[in-house]
This record gives structure tokens, C-alpha cells and sequence, in this order.
């Protein structure tokens, strides 16, 4: 049935046919919902379980899955949907003003406001709080409430009967598990496909079943809580019209059919008004109207191949590839799929405005193309891939309702052919589960997913370099550097992500760098020193060496970098001992970007090694005020209350006890090298007293210098064998402190 008519559906039989003019409809009920049903058979009786349990087979694997992505920065990390007390700040920001110094938002081109996700986010929190798994299953959840209104909606299309369910329980069976689904599905970050459509499909509900002003007004607020969910659903007041006007014609009784998509259209615009007054949108920078074009068409192309054939599946499955001067390169096959399919579209709708029988056809792929417009790169969105299979999550309905229409035509024709045609539309529907369920695999944690990524593209500059966070995160350095440095090597032309590569080579190597080598600590530091001043930099890493050309232009944008430069600059700093300065700097990040912790964290330290109680205190609950369950502060906190008090203790005590407990605290601030300097003339004046040997091997320890640690057990053993019992314990905590630090970096 068509969009918008509550008449029982006719046009099965007037428009299925291949020419000539459509039989009139028959006449309308006086009162809706009072004609006469059929009784419905057993295939219809179980079509909503058998799509339940389709999705169920498919997606309940991802229930198990992490975290990943873009899930850490809007919900793991993102203190504006933690605290409830901060939930209307993001209410009224953009969907990326998370709770990080940095311009986060500013990365995807333009600037997205999505009030819904973001509430939902907060609701979710409040209920599962960190657990993965209740996200997961709300996200299931959403999706099979789609899958069964898309069923509904393609019925309604298709008209009663069997033929028609069975073509209509098809076509929802690849909406439901199509390989686009699992960034939707399977992925926290990819629910706002999951509730755009659920809005736009709750609203075709009441569009389609109803005529009264009431049942339109609340199809109207549907679609516009699916404009708040995602900008995409802004086309669908579109769509109603379009589809009313070719199932009535070009003449009077088409204009009129449209028109009662009058109210979503002002609705929907409304809103999407509104949305233009808290959040402008961007664009990343237009190209010339030939480079524009062959970025269209190979973002078409992209989306056609994931629609057909989403061999391998990836979230990165069309990254953007840049020459030296920073022009896209295009695939070829993608801008001439590209270029069939617009053609293609074209041409269907010439045909269709000559011979009637086409109108629902044309109607159907309207349901594909126009939700893709606005992610076709006709804005640009400034983003690391073409397009993203997820994006397909409504335009879909369009392929799902092609396929069902075209299944019931065939069965029409031929009662030979029905099977043969619809066991082709369910082997369609396995090759689709089989793809879905392997991607659901990659999905599983960050670490599967960007070693995935990396493995089937190793070109791809933006997994690499999501592979190199995630190896740093775990302590794996060596892999970490290995992958910036295939990123570097894949992102030539690319400008402003050779900059984030190079300052994320310089945090790891620093990282992997232990206190003790303050000649490799003083070259970091000069490196970012070189740069802020607005000069040349190298940065030495591994095998290989990476440079940045300075200048005004780069110092100012690095100035404006707190958790990429600024912090890390003066981490440098401290870790060179340093103190002072590293003070000095941190006080200016956070008077600047009050909102980085890292900058309260790492000032708190400082402070703390400087043995400023009063100050450090204070640093920690600044810092707190941003992002109060912050694990780091906590910490800090305890330890900074039990230092003050070790230090007074310590005012009577002998100078070696002094300065034992005055490198305990160092210890416990992570200063490992004061701490060593500290505690080295204890050391000489005592080499044969166990406790200065002992806090000497848990300060390598710390340093995570473990087998320099076990050494130095070892040659305490042999001068003090008496002392066997205190080495033994030794070993158990240095075995202790490794396996806490294996398991901090996930490294097994």
C-alpha cells in the first residue's frame, strides 16, 4: 500500500503489470478498519517469529563484544552522559562535544546534533553503567522491532495474500541480517541508525493506517525524534511525497496525494531549524565541481558494491586514498559502478513516467537513493572513508522492498519459477547472515577489529593508526611504532594526519622509555619543544626517523592541541625532571582547557613530586569537577592524603629514613628517576641494609623495568643470603607488579 493511504492495497494488481494503463482502486471504506479481512494463514502467523529468530541466530554473538571505537569517547569516557547533572550541557551541544579538551568534533567536517542517541546513552548508563553487554542488548533489541515494522511496511506495499507475505518476509530477512547491519547492530556507537529508523518506521505505521490529522501529526513527531536521532531521516517527508505522487499520477489527484506530506515536511524543517540553532552545520572544504563529481560517483559506487557484494567486510571498506599533493585518488570500479547506478536510477524514472506499470518500482528505489543523498559527499563531510556500510541501514527498505516486489511478480508469472526464485532470495538471505555473523567477530574488542582492519588494508593510513593507539594502550610498543610508521608511509598527501601520527609516535616512544634513559627523554622533549617554537622537528623511533616542517601556521594549531601537544610537551618536561617548568606549562593547559583531565592529572603529579600538598589536593578536585568517577584522580587523591602524612611523620626521623620514605613518595607519583637520585646516596652509604635495596627494586619495578629489578634481587641474594625469605617476597612482588601492568596494557 502506498505511503499515506488507508485504503486497503490495490496496487499490486494495477502496477505489477508490465505495460498499459492501472486499474482504478477500488473505492475506500467509509470508516478505516472496518473491511473485511481475510484469514490469516500460517505463514503469516509465523513470519514475525521467523524473523525474530533470524536475528537472534545472527546478532546475539555481539552481545559478547567490547567496547570499541567511537563507543570509548561518547559513552566510556564521555562525563556528560555519566553524571545526570551534565546530561543538559550535551543536550544542547553537538553530539561530539564529549568530556575531552580536545576539538573532537572538528574531525568529522561537520558538526552532527543528535539528542536522542545522546539521551538514550545517558539512560543506558544509568542501567548497565560500564557492562558492554546491556548497550548490546538494547541495540538487538531496536533492530528486531525494525526488522518486524519493515515487515509490515513491505506487506502494506505489497498488498494481503500470500504471494505478498511470502515476498514480504524475504525482503524483511535481508533487512534484517544484510551485511550492513553489524556496525548498526553490533557496535554501541552505530545506534543512532537503529533509532532513526525505528522512528521513521513507527511513523510510516501511523501514516499508512490511518488518515485523521491526529495519526498524521503523530507520524510527524515520529520523523522529527528520527531527524534528532540522525540528519539522514530529514529526506523522508521527501520520500512521502514522492511516493504519493507516483502511485497517483502527474495530474490533480497526484498533487493532492502529496500534499498531505505538507505537515512533515514543515515539521520535520522545523526542527531541523531548531538543530541549525544549536549546532551550524560544516563542511570540510568544497573541491572543484570535476573533483566533486568523481567523489560522488565513487561514494555511489562504494554504497552499491556494500549493497551487493560486502566482500571482505569493513568499516573501512572505502577509505580515502590521497596522492602527494593531497588530492583523493578514486578507484576506478567505484566511479564506474558509480556511474551505472545513477544512470540506472535515471533511466528507471524516464521509463517510469512513460509507462505506469514502473511507478512502484521507481517508488521502491526512491527508498534507496534519496536516504543516501545526504551521504553521498554532495556536502562534504570531511570524513576517513567514502562512505560507511551503516548508512544503509534505511535506504534498505528500498532494496528490501525491490526484492520483495520482484519475487511477487516472478511467482505471479510462473508457478514454476516460484521456487527457484525464492530460493535464490534465501540463499541471498544466508550469504548475508554468513558475512554479518563474521563481521560480528571483528567487532568483538578494539583489538580484533583494527588488527582486522590493518590485515585486509595495510594502506589504510586511519587503521593503522587506530592499531598503533590500541598496541600503546597495551604496552606494546614496538608493534605500536611499527604500525605508525606504516601508517606514515600511508598517509601521504595527508597533512593533518601525518601531524597526529607524529605526535602519537612521540607519546608512545616516551612511553617505552624508562626514567633511567634521560638522554632519549631530553631528545623527546626537544622535539616538542622545536615545535612549539615553530620549527623543523625529527622524532627518532625504531629503524626509522619522522619529520615535521615547523612554522607559525603548525605552533598554532598545536597550541590549540591539549591532549595531542600541550600535555605531553610537558610530561616531556617532568620525566626530565624538569618540575618547574612542567608546572608552568600545565598550569596554563588546564587555565585554558579547564576540561582536560590528563592536564589535572599530570599537574596533580607534578605537584605532588614537588611535595605541595595543599596544591596538588586542590589540582585533583579540579579535575574531578570535569569527570567525577575518573580512576586516575580517585587514586591521586588517597595517595596524596597518605603522602602529606608520611612526610610529617618523617621530620624526626634520621636522614637515611628521611630519604628512604622521601623516595616512597616519589615512588608513589610515579617519579622514578627522583626517586632513584634519592635514594642512590642511601644506597652507598648502606649497600648491605636490605630495606634501601628493596625500595630500589620496587622503583624499577614501577619503571617497569622488571628483569633490571629481578637482577638486582639476585645480587642482594648473594650478598645477603641470610635475608633469603625478604628476596623471596621480592620476587613474588615483582611477579605481581608485572602481571598488574600485563594486565592494565592487555598484554597476555
Amino acid at each position: 500500500m502506498a505511503i499515506g493511504d488507508p485504503r486497503p492495497s490495490a496496487e499490486s494488481a494495477s502496477f505489477d503489470r508490465t505495460a498499459g494503463p492501472a486499474a482504478a482502486p477500488p473505492p475506500a471504506p467509509a470508516v478505516v478498519g472496518t473491511a473485511a479481512r481475510r484469514p490469516r494463514g500460517t505463514l503469516e502467523r509465523l513470519a514475525p517469529a521467523l524473523l525474530v529468530l533470524l536475528g537472534l541466530l545472527v546478532f546475539v554473538p555481539g552481545l559478547l563484544g567490547e567496547f570499541v571505537w567511537d563507543d570509548l569517547m561518547l559513552i566510556r569516557g564521555n562525563a556528560y552522559v555519566r553524571d545526570p547533572s551534565r546530561l543538559l550541557e550535551a543536550l544542547t551541544h553537538d553530539f561530539w562535544h564529549v568530556s575531552t579538551a580536545d576539538p573532537v568534533g572538528e574531525q568529522h567536517g561537520l558538526l552532527y546534533y543528535r539528542p536522542v542517541v545522546t539521551l538514550a546513552y545517558a539512560l543506558e548508563f544509568q542501567l548497565f553503567g560500564e557492562a558492554p553487554f546491556g548497550y548490546h542488548a538494547v541495540s538487538l533489541l531496536l533492530h528486531l522491532v525494525c526488522v518486524l515494522l519493515a515487515f509490515g511496511w513491505l506487506r502494506r506495499r505489497l498488498g494481503e495474500g500470500p504471494g505478498g507475505t511470502a515476498a514480504a518476509l524475504v525482503g524483511a530477512a535481508l533487512f534484517a541480517v544484510h551485511a550492513s547491519r553489524p556496525e548498526s547492530v553490533s557496535w554501541v556507537s552505530g545506534s543512532t541508525d537503529l533509532w532513526m529508523v525505528l522512528f521513521v518506521l513507527s511513523g510510516l505505521w501511523l501514516w499508512d493506517r490511518a488518515s485523521s490529522r491526529a495519526a498524521a501529526a503523530g507520524a510527524t513527531l515520529c520523523f522529527a525524534l528520527a531527524v534528532l536521532s540522525k540528519e539522514t531521516a530529514v529526506v523522508v517527508p521527501v520520500l512521502l511525497a514522492a511516493d504519493a505522487w507516483l502511485r497517483h499520477g502527474p495530474g490533480r489527484s497526484g498533487w493532492c496525494a502529496a500534499r498531505r506530506a505538507a505537515l512533515p515536511l514543515l515539521g520535520v524543517s522545523a526542527v531541523f531549524l531548531l538543530r541549525l540553532s544549536f549546532v551550524p552545520l560544516r563542511s570540510a572544504g568544497f573541491a572543484g565541481p570535476g573533483d566533486a563529481a568523481w567523489t560522488v560517483l565513487s561514494t555511489a559506487g562504494h554504497y552499491v558494491r556494500a549493497m551487493v557484494w560486502p566482500w571482505p567486510p569493513s568499516v573501512e571498506a572505502s577509505f580515502v586514498l590521497r596522492d602527494a599533493a593531497g588530492h583523493t585518488v578514486h578507484r576506478w570500479w567505484s566511479v564506474g559502478l558509480g556511474l551505472v547506478a545513477v544512470s540506472g536510477f535515471l533511466g528507471l524514472s524516464v521509463a517510469a513516467w512513460r509507462r505506469r506499470a514502473l511507478r512502484p518500482w521507481l517508488a521502491d528505489a526512491a527508498w534507496f537513493v534519496v536516504p543516501l543523498l545526504p551521504v553521498l559527499n554532495l556536502w562534504p563531510l570531511g570524513l576517513s572513508t567514502l562512505a560507511s556500510a551503516r548508512n544503509l541501514y534505511l535506504p534498505l527498505l528500498g532494496g528490501a522492498a525491490w526484492l520483495a516486489r520482484g519475487l511477487a511478480a516472478a511467482g505471479r508469472r510462473s508457478d514454476a519459477l516460484r521456487p527457484a526464485v525464492f530460493g535464490a532470495g534465501g540463499l541471498a538471505v544466508a550469504f548475508f547472515s554468513l558475512v554479518s555473523l563474521y563481521q560480528i567477530h571483528t567487532l568483538r574488542s578494539e583489538d580484533a577489529l583494527w588488527t582486522y582492519e590493518h590485515s585486509i588494508a595495510p594502506d589504510n593510513p586511519y587503521a593503522a593508526e587506530r592499531l598503533a593507539r590500541v598496541r600503546f594502550q597495551q604496552g606494546r610498543y614496538r608493534e605500536a611504532l611499527e604500525a605508525v610508521r606504516a601508517a606514515w608511509e600511508a598517509s601521504s598527501g595527508a597533512e593533518t594526519r601525518r601531524v597526529h601520527l607524529v605526535l602519537l609516535g612521540a607519546d608512545i616512544a616516551m612511553a617505552a622509555t624508562s626514567d633511567a634513559d634521560q638522554a632519549k627523554l631530553r631528545s623527546i622533549r626537544t622535539f616538542y619543544e622545536r615545535l612549539a617554537r615553530g620549527q623543523d622537528a625529527r622524532l627518532e623511533i625504531g629503524d626509522g626517523t619522522l619529520e615535521l616542517a615547523g612554522g607559525e601556521r603548525m605552533a598554532r594549531y598545536l597550541a590549540e592541541q591539549p591532549a595531542r601537544f600541550l600535555v605531553p610537551r610537558a610530561v616531556a618536561h617532568a620525566r626530565t625532571l624538569d618540575l618547574e617548568e612542567a608546572r608552568r606549562q600545565l598550569e596554563e593547559v588546564v587555565g585554558r582547557f579547564p576540561a582536560s583531565v590528563d592536564g589535572w592529572v599530570q599537574l596533580a603529579l607534578v605537584l605532588a613530586r614537588e611535595s605541595r600538598w595543599a596544591e596538588a589536593r586542590r589540582a585533583v578536585e579540579s579535575g574531578l569537577a570535569v569527570q567525577p568517577d575518573e580512576a586516575r584522580l580517585l587514586q591521586l587523591r588517597r595517595d596524596v592524603d597518605t603522602a602529606e602524612r608520611l612526610a610529617a611523620s618523617s621530620a624526626a626521623a634520621d636522614p637515611a629514613t628521611r630519604a628512604m620514605m622521601r623516595a616512597q613518595t616519589l615512588l608513589a607519583f610515579a617519579g622514578f628517576e627522583l626517586a632513584r637520585r634519592e635514594l642512590a646516596p642511601v644506597l652507598a652509604a648502606h649497600p648491605d641494609r636490605p630495606e634501601p635495596v628493596l625500595l630500589r627494586i620496587l622503583i624499577d619495578a614501577g619503571d617497569a623495568r622488571f628483569d633490571l629489578a629481578r637482577r638486582t634481587v639476585e645480587e642482594a641474594r648473594a650478598r645477603m643470603p641470610a635475608q633469603s625469605e625478604l628476596w623471596d617476597e621480592a620476587l613474588r612482588r615483582i611477579a605481581d607488579e608485572e602481571q598488574a601492568w600485563r594486565s592494565a596494557h592487555g598484554v597476555p
